[in-house]
């Protein structure tokens, strides 16, 4: 009589635990650019050539590193806003194309009978430093005078 192995339930059901499914291409393991990964020898797979630009460039159609992007992006600012993130002057938006007139105040240092601008602070307290107060003088009893300033 032969010898014949024979396994418990506990046995077959551990021997098969380290085993998978029978591969099947594009089934239960993917290809490769349509190719079948399943058997001996190799896959060869073409990559194409790319050039990856280390400046940026108005004309090139290559792609370019991240980190000359990230770089030209560092030294921009957000789009200016007046008003939000620009101030204005008087109102009036610095964004665009023209000028804004600032007036210029002439401020006089001598008092003028003719001029309409203002005079400094301190020629004004000057000139009444170098009056006399209001005197008034009142007749009491036609016989002596009453003065006040």
């Amino acid at each position: 009589m032969a010898n014949i192995n024979l396994y418990s339930k506990e046995q077959t059901d551990g021997l098969l635990s380290g085993k998978q499914d029978t591969l099947v291409s594009g089934t239960n393991i993917k290809t490769v650019n349509n190719q079948s990964l399943v058997g001996s020898g190799n896959v060869n797979i073409d990559i194409p050539v790319v050039t990856i630009d280390d400046e940026l460039s108005g004309t090139s159609t290559n792609p370019v590193q991240n980190r000359v992007i990230n770089s030209a992006l560092d030294g921009k600012q957000p789009t200016l806003v007046s008003g939000t993130n620009i101030k204005t002057v008087n109102n009036q938006s610095l964004l665009g194309t023209g000028n804004i007139s600032i007036p210029v105040i002439t401020v006089d240092s001598a008092i003028s009978g003719t001029s309409t601008n203002p005079v400094q602070n301190q020629v004004i307290k000057n000139a009444l430093d170098g009056k006399q107060n209001n005197i008034t003088i009142n007749l009491v009893d036609n016989s002596y005078y009453q003065m006040t300033y």
